[in-house]
């Protein structure tokens, strides 16, 4: 009987202790180092957060910028393409006229003219 009552009195002391020593230390150790070393820790998270989201918008943008800008020289590059493609129609069809005599001289001036207007006045480097 004697070892029932010595386990409920150690029983009863480690309850004891652990309510008045070590919670209040466990309680206090956390309030006065865990929690503001997790508080300093996600500080320095979301800086670092917020700095990499910065720099993947910078490189984002600049490659946008960059697709933007071959797609405008591709565009520009198939527009100048085009364009040269229908004035070589537009002095072939002229050639024709002139030479099967199927236009006058006035005609083939004013087409001539019209052409000429069609025609790129510079180039654009890119």
């Amino acid at each position: 009987m004697e070892t029932v009552e010595f386990k409920d009195l150690l029983k009863e002391e480690l309850q004891t202790y652990h309510e008045e020593t070590l919670m209040p230390a466990f309680g206090a150790y956390t309030e006065q180092v865990v929690l503001p070393a997790i508080e300093s820790v996600k500080v320095e998270l979301r800086l670092e957060i917020k700095q990499e989201i910065g720099k993947l918008r910078s490189e984002f943008i600049d490659f946008v910028t960059r697709q933007i800008q071959d797609a405008k020289v591709e565009i520009l590059k198939e527009i100048r393409e085009q364009k040269k493609n229908e004035n070589m129609f537009r002095t072939t069809v002229i050639d024709i006229l002139e030479r099967n005599s199927l236009a006058d001289s006035d005609e083939l001036t004013l087409l001539r003219g019209l052409v000429a207007k069609s025609q790129p006045k510079f180039e654009e480097h890119f």
